[in-house]
């Protein structure tokens, strides 16, 4: 211990010595010396950024000028990032800190809140409702279905889709046992005004020859409201446009032949083709120096409803109250308000004959509003026999001197004046207060408007024609009456599941430019939902389907149009084209699908299993017994597609973009016949993947498929390539199939991986 001890104290020692020597050194060097001066300039400048460094650390660790806010140096736990401005929100031993930092701030202006009712003021409504329609229109009754309805931009319009109360089922018993309500103003009124020789020789280019021309005398006089279908000009029956209304501005005149008006009502999925192919007629008539002109109605102007079902009448019965006298230049139709009155006990619409128009004069809605409807009476008022007179004899023609149709809802001043004297909300409900009666009017005729209305007798309900400022008054007390309102998706549910499945434009109509506009942007929306979806999420593969598509391609179908050994029959695939004529499609129904009921069937299947030209000799003979004015090639025909509808034989479910195979002899002996001689159902699992047809088979498409409640099975609208099914149907093997089997065919679902027997019939 002592040696370590002496080391360390010697070791010390030496240190000492080393640390005297170099300060001895130091002081005795005169540059050390004269290095102690300082230029304090220089010594500023060379060390200013740590200067500035050092000042704003201070600045900031203030306790009260620094520039960071106590806000800011809270905890980090207890930060947010939209951090409040009340004080009391911080820890107390902050608050005063924070108090003294916003006492420094520059003091703010406060604007006072706006109150509700400042903001529900109609100016400041109408104002952002207005900037909410420069890209689309509303119509008149767009905020009662926007609070109801799910809406969707279409064509231009806001329309109401679907019902947020979902409900198929509902919809159904109402339209079939009450009353449905739907608004139509969407669709575009085209008004003609020429000679009427001329409008009919311009029309009659562009409509359908086979159906009632609109020169016909029940439509000319203006006391029935038609319909037609619109196509290019002399292109029938190819280059479909759309499914069009018209209705003849009536006259009190019989004889009347000079400047005639005409409504056609268009769809706005075709206007812009109606447009261009009136466009083109007005030109041509034109240059044949005829007076042919028209001009179309704003929404803003006329509101169209639809209400259908077998209360519509008892409602609409309830809710008119007729005008006594007239106001303005607002013209009463007695002879029209004696027929109405004499259909008060109607039972349904349907019982009346066929588009029947009646001009009435009604009062404004509002002044007897919610309306009172009546209960129904299971009593019948009339007795059958009477009733049958009442509906056949009661009805006055023109002839006889009774214009029901007369109206002065044609006149544009008569609707702008119409406009102008209605009474706005607030003065209505001052007027009610100041009655007797709170909520009535004691003199109602100082009060109202004559309102000139149009009602069409339409399949088992009216189409009603008000001018736009009165139709959202009308829509409120109908809805109040009882009437369900639908959207333009259930309009096509409801058409689908009347009994004869009735097609809905553009989604059924196969061969039109809107249709191919439809499908386009509904295949776009399938295929993102699909490739959203991870693979093993997506159900099935689209590279094992088929068509290894999304949607109808009737393309695919007659990719092998030229298989075919008849040259005459080789189909361009760019002149596709659909037949929409009804007198047409019934007599492809004739000819290719017999009727047992007729005397000569048994002759006629024969025939067709002896010679396979027998369908066309006989269509080219049917053909030629038709009134028109040109000879059609039956050739064309058999390129075209064939709009079908499809029922199903047994249990089982059929959705969009199904597969229609042609039922050929294997299938046939195999499947179907072996299930009918033993009178076993239908299976569920019919045909199983491995045992399907050839893909050579598919003949066509299902556009729309769903359970149909009046058919009680799934029934389905679609189309078929017409001359791939004329190949197969001709084959000698498959016309041994029994008479009754001639439409059979094989139905497959969307990645099902199963088919099912069903029925097809051309519509």
């Amino acid at each position: 211990m002592s040696n370590s001890k002496g080391i360390r104290d010697k070791k010390r020692q030496k240190q000492q010595m080393f640390t005297m020597d170099a300060s001895l050194k130091k002081q005795n060097n005169p540059i050390t010396v004269k290095n102690y001066s300082l230029n304090v300039t220089d010594f500023a400048e060379a060390r200013a950024f740590e200067i500035k460094s050092m000042e704003n650390a201070l600045k900031h660790q203030t306790e009260f000028y620094g520039n960071q806010r106590i806000f800011q140096r809270i905890p980090r736990y207890m930060r947010r990032r939209a951090a409040s401005h009340n004080v009391k929100r911080l820890p107390t031993k902050l608050r005063i800190k924070a108090l003294h930092q916003m006492s420094l701030d520059s003091p703010r202006k406060e604007v006072k809140k706006s109150s509700r009712r400042s903001k529900r003021r109609t100016a400041v409504i109408a104002e952002e409702f207005g900037l909410r329609q420069t890209n689309k229109i509303w119509l008149d009754t767009h905020i009662w279905h926007a609070k109801r309805f799910k809406m969707c931009e279409k064509w231009g319009f806001a329309l109401p889709i679907t019902p947020n109360d979902k409900s198929d089922r509902s919809l159904y018993k109402a339209n079939k046992y009450q009353a449905t309500l739907n608004d139509q103003s969407y669709k575009r009124i085209f008004v003609f005004k020429g000679m009427e020789s001329n409008l009919i020789f311009y029309f009659q280019k562009v409509f359908d020859p086979l159906l009632s021309s609109i020169k016909s005398e029940k439509y000319i006089s203006g006391k029935r409201f038609g319909s037609q279908i619109l196509y290019n000009i002399e292109s029938f029956p190819k280059h479909t446009i759309c499914p069009v209304e018209f209705l003849w501005k009536q006259e009190s005149d019989v004889n009347f032949k000079e400047i005639r008006t005409l409504w056609v009502f268009i769809h706005p999925a075709a206007f812009i083709e109606a447009v261009d192919v009136f466009s083109l007629l007005s030109k041509m008539a034109l240059k044949d120096e005829k007076n042919f002109n028209f001009e179309i109605l704003e929404p803003s102007e006329v509101s169209v409803f639809d209400i259908s079902g077998p209360r519509s009448h008892a409602i609409l019965s309830a809710v008119f109250k007729l005008a006594k006298k007239g106001y303005d230049d607002v013209y009463i139709n007695d002879d029209a308000h004696n027929m109405w009155n004499n259909l008060k006990h109607l039972g349904s619409p349907s019982s009346l004959s066929e588009g029947v128009v009646l001009s009435l004069t009604i009062q404004d809605p509002r002044l007897s509003f919610p309306p009172k409807v009546p209960a129904r009476k299971f009593e019948p008022i009339f007795t059958p026999s009477k009733l049958d007179s009442v509906l056949t004899n009661i009805w006055p023609t023109p002839e006889q001197g009774k214009c029901l149709a007369i109206s002065s809802i044609f006149s544009k001043e008569t609707l702008n004046k119409v406009e102008s004297s209605k009474l706005n909300n607030a003065k209505l409900n001052a007027l009610k207060g100041e009655s007797l009666i709170p909520g009535s009017f004691s003199n109602q005729e100082n009060v109202s408007t004559a309102i000139p209305i149009l009602i069409i007798q339409i399949y088992d309900g009216w189409k009603i024609v008000i001018p736009n400022s009165f139709g959202r008054s009308l829509f409120h007390s109908l809805v109040f009456s009882g009437a369900r309102v639908f959207g333009l998706a259930d309009l096509r549910r409801l058409k689908y599941y009347e009994s004869n499945l009735k097609p809905s434009f553009p989604e059924d109509w196969c061969g039109t430019k809107s249709y191919q506009n439809y499908q386009n942007s509904l295949t776009e929306e399938k295929k993102k939902k699909y490739y959203n979806l991870p693979p093993a999420k997506r159900g099935f593969s689209l590279e094992k389907w088929p068509t290894k598509s999304f949607g109808v391609d009737f393309n695919y179908i007659l990719q092998d149009s030229t298989e075919l050994d008849d040259d005459s029959m080789v189909v361009d695939p760019k002149n596709i084209f659909c037949i929409n004529s009804p007198v047409l499609i019934n007599i492809m129904n004739e000819t290719f699908f017999f009727n047992k009921k007729n005397q000569n069937f048994k002759i006629e299947l024969q025939a067709l299993r002896n010679n396979s030209d027998y369908i066309k000799e006989s269509f080219s003979v049917k053909i030629k017994h038709l009134n028109t004015a040109k000879q059609f090639n039956i050739f064309s025909f058999f390129e075209s597609i064939m709009r079908v509808k499809i029922i199903l034989e047994g249990e089982g479910t059929l959705k969009d973009d199904s597969l229609i195979y042609f039922l050929d002899s294997k299938f046939y002996n195999g499947y179907y016949l072996k299930q009918k001689l033993f009178n076993k159902l239908i299976d569920e699992k019919v045909i199983e993947l491995d045992n399907f047809p050839s893909e050579n088979l598919i003949v066509g498409f299902v556009g729309y498929g769903r359970f149909s409640y009046s058919k009680g099975k799934c029934t389905g609208l679609g189309g078929i390539g017409f001359k791939k099914y004329y190949k197969n149907f001709f084959e000698k093997e498959n016309l041994k199939k029994d008479d009754a089997d001639l439409n059979l065919v094989l139905v497959r679902s969307f990645g099902s991986r199963v088919a099912r027997f069903g029925r097809i019939m051309f519509i």
